[in-house]
């Protein structure tokens, strides 16, 4: 389910960062950081709207090397 008073996923904004996750919408905001380094360039987003929810999927980094999960 969308956050309250969203009308449709394109209201939802993602921004990551290497040590931080942000998703707004137009009501809620929530700040994560995360547990690792993340390349947030090489990261995906994907709504699967029968489940109802959002998979977010990074890459970790690791002493300068990329590492899938």
């Amino acid at each position: 389910m969308l956050p309250v008073g969203t009308k449709s996923l394109g209201e939802l904004d993602l921004d990551v960062k290497e040590t931080r996750l942000v998703l707004r919408s137009p009501m809620y905001k929530i700040g994560l950081p995360l547990p690792h380094k993340v390349n947030p360039n090489k990261g995906n987003a994907k709504w699967d709207g029968g489940k109802e929810n959002l998979r977010i999927s990074l890459p970790v980094i690791r002493d300068g090397e990329v590492v899938i999960m």
